[in-house]
């Protein structure tokens, strides 16, 4: 596994999970509206279904669109994207 992924493993699981969501969520609507929406929905979602609601999943969430997001501005400035 990479240094990376590793890093992020010691997390937990769910929080890597929480994490990534982040980013796909920004990466592909590039909106920080649907990124708080899916990451709070999801809490109360959770809250509903098993009386949990966590606020380390939702900044986990927010972290992964934070980086979502920087990755999607470098990949413009790298000039690979035509958009």
């Amino acid at each position: 596994m990479s240094k990376l992924n590793d890093f992020m493993l010691q997390f937990g699981t769910d929080k890597f999970l929480h994490f990534v969501g982040g980013m796909c969520v920004m990466a592909i609507t590039n909106s920080w509206l649907m990124l708080g929406i899916v990451a709070v929905g999801k809490e109360i979602y959770d809250y509903k279904d098993y009386g949990l609601f966590s606020k380390a999943d939702v900044i986990a969430t927010v972290l992964g669109g934070l980086a979502g997001y920087f990755a999607v501005m470098l990949w413009k400035l790298s000039g690979l994207v035509i958009i």
